[in-house]
């Protein structure tokens, strides 16, 4: 439970788990709920979880003016930017239904086990290493509204067998 006295996160590896760059990295097994208070702006962070068992429920405070919980999800409130996703399960992850999302935050589905990932299909801007160490992922369709790859989003798929990137696509 993140309560309504938290008003940002500043990762620290005795409080959080690990960090890298931009990340939050829990490594819960047994995690099924992240509850967030009113007052949390996570700002640029992403929520990453590692050896999940249970597929994770964001529930945020319908107070909070920055972020909301939808599901599986964390996105900003406006529903534009995706934040966190629960990573549990195998075959194909479908985020169609984010049709406001237009922005995959870093290391949004590192070390996932998916094989495909149907992205949301607003999406303008995939962060820096979005997939990487995805070792499972074998397909990834951009849509065709992408603009903008992060250095390195790939980094580490050695599954990956078909990636479709649009011609939209200007900064790599």
């Amino acid at each position: 439970i993140i309560d309504d006295n938290f008003e940002s996160i500043t990762p620290d590896t005795n409080n959080w788990g690990s960090s890298i760059y931009k990340q939050i990295e829990w490594n819960f097994q047994n995690l099924e709920k992240v509850i967030i208070g009113k007052n949390l702006d996570i700002g640029n962070y992403t929520f990453s979880f590692r050896n999940q068992s249970n597929p994770i429920i964001f529930e945020v405070s319908s107070e909070n003016p920055y972020i909301k919980g939808q599901g599986q999800f964390l996105l900003s409130k406006d529903g534009k930017i995706l934040y966190g996703v629960s990573k549990m399960g195998t075959g194909k992850k479908d985020l169609s239904s984010l049709t406001d999302c237009e922005v995959l935050k870093y290391y949004l589905f590192s070390y996932n086990q998916f094989s495909e990932i149907i992205l949301p299909p607003n999406s303008k801007v995939i962060e820096e290493g979005c997939f990487s160490f995805s070792n499972n992922v074998i397909k990834i369709q951009l849509p065709q509204s992408c603009e903008r790859l992060g250095k390195e989003a790939f980094s580490g798929c050695n599954s990956l067998q078909e990636i479709f990137i649009p011609n939209n696509v200007n900064l790599i």
